[in-house]
């Protein structure tokens, strides 16, 4: 019988989240200019925050936690805070969290077309 101790588990969780937001940076490096700027190591700390905002929102899966990373990268941080309709559909549990990070990801577009056409917040 195989065994894994609780501290195998926390460091393969610990491997898997490096990994996680390590494919998180390479996006947002991949996708905005701003992000490509930013120092080597220094999205690390933002994406983990929002990582666990997204978790707390039932967006647990891969793709839902990216659309909600992009979305922080694009609006800020806070956004989920800053902005009423953000807050209402990813609190609302009459959603599923794929309906959640799909509305995300169209409802950040038409945003960020509104507020922000050539920066970011988090970015700079």
């Amino acid at each position: 019988m195989l065994i894994i101790t609780d501290d195998q588990i926390t460091h393969l969780s610990a491997l898997s989240q490096a990994d996680f937001i390590g494919r998180a940076d390479r996006l947002l490096r991949s996708r905005f200019e701003e992000a490509a700027a930013v120092p080597d190591g220094d999205l690390n700390g933002p994406i983990e925050v929002l990582t666990d905002k997204a978790l707390g929102y039932g967006l647990v899966m891969e793709p839902q936690a990216l659309a909600y990373i992009v979305t922080g990268w694009l609006l800020g941080l806070e956004f989920d805070a800053e902005f009423p309709a953000a807050r209402f559909m990813l609190a609302s549990p009459d959603y599923t969290p794929a309906e959640k990070a799909d509305w995300l990801e169209n409802w950040t577009v038409r945003m960020f077309k509104l507020l922000a056409p050539s920066s970011s917040k988090m970015g700079g």
